[in-house]
């Protein structure tokens, strides 16, 4: 564990990954895909370390005092965040006395003033409060806020105020730069050429249709997969596409967020088109029978959203199906 790591309860866990392409396995259960980490455990740590302050790193230093608390850092990870996805704020704390504080507020404004994000919480999740804190002890301290998508792009603005236990302000608020937020191109028609699908992703999406080559091949196969968003989401879903053979196993299979990253679910707005371009792996295929099907799952549950296409309810969308001679 690093000195600096707060007091709390920490989960362990395994990945495995491929070196060839470099990417993490996903974790298969009997209910469906899990994401790529699986925990084996969890660990305890009962009281900070005396080695912590010397370990932490703050990259913007600050001498802010409050009720008995010096705040002498933050750091913002990451530094530059895209709308609709969360980021880090890591607050590093001295104890110079006793403290009647409760809680932090965190405040994000966006490039047009908005107050787009905020949060209010004990420190170190709760797992050893200010009243527990002694003169002399440091406290690497990390809390996270969610950007919405409709958030404007460019800097920000953060605001920081302690809160006594009975909810109000001790002292004046401190104001730091945030994050910069980021933007993506957003489109609203539905490209061209698209093989018609129809299916709904739950409340979220409706997934207009797909191209794909007309015939399966060994090698890089590209898919490209069109959304149309219904709903939004502070949910980061996953796509998985998976190619079956005429007994339902699994031939190949590609597991990412839509665009591989570029357009998190957490990040759509109604009305948009979302356009997921992605590249299969697939081996050699013997000859038979092959379905290609989809599915959008929180990648931390694996539940999938349900899917209704042509007057059924199912947990995935059958894409397309394949003969291969």
């Amino acid at each position: 564990m690093p000195h600096d790591a707060p007091p709390g309860r920490y989960s362990l866990a395994i990945t495995v990954f491929s070196l060839d392409p470099l990417q993490n396995l996903t974790v298969e259960t009997p209910a469906g895909p899990r994401g790529d980490l699986l925990e084996i455990g969890e660990v305890e740590m009962a009281a900070p370390s005396p080695l912590a302050l010397g370990a932490m790193r703050p990259t913007a230093p600050l001498d802010h005092r409050w009720a008995g608390l010096r705040l002498f850092g933050y750091s913002l990870d990451p530094v530059a965040v895209q709308a609709g996805e969360p980021f880090d704020v890591h607050l590093f704390w001295r104890a110079e006395d006793v403290t009647n504080a409760g809680a932090v507020r965190l405040a994000i404004e966006d490039a047009s003033g908005a107050v787009v994000a905020s949060v209010v919480e004990p420190p170190l999740s709760g797992a050893y409060p200010f009243a527990r804190w002694s003169a002399g002890d440091a406290f690497h301290d990390v809390h996270r806020l969610l950007l919405p998508a409709h958030a404007a792009g460019g800097g920000s603005r953060l605001t920081i105020t302690l809160l006594g236990a009975d909810g109000t302000a001790l002292g004046e608020s401190l104001g730091v730069s945030g994050p910069e937020i980021r933007t993506r191109v957003r489109q609203f028609e539905a490209p061209v050429g698209l093989k018609p699908l129809g299916a709904e992703m739950g409340d979220l999406a409706s997934l207009l249709g797909y191209t794909a080559p007309e015939k399966l091949s060994a090698g890089s196969w590209p898919v490209t997969l069109a959304w149309r968003v219904v709903g939004e989401t502070e949910r980061s879903y996953a796509v998985t596409l998976q190619l079956l053979d005429a007994n339902g196993r699994l031939v190949a299979q590609h597991d990412s967020p839509p665009a591989d990253g570029a357009a998190p679910t957490s990040s759509w707005l109604a009305g948009e088109v979302v356009v997921d371009a992605r590249v299969f792996a697939l081996p050699a295929l013997a000859p038979g029978r092959y379905t290609l099907i989809a599915a959008l799952y929180d990648p931390i549950t694996g539940e999938r959203l349900p899917v209704r296409q042509g007057g059924r309810t199912d947990d995935h969308v059958v894409v397309a199906s394949y003969a291969v001679p």
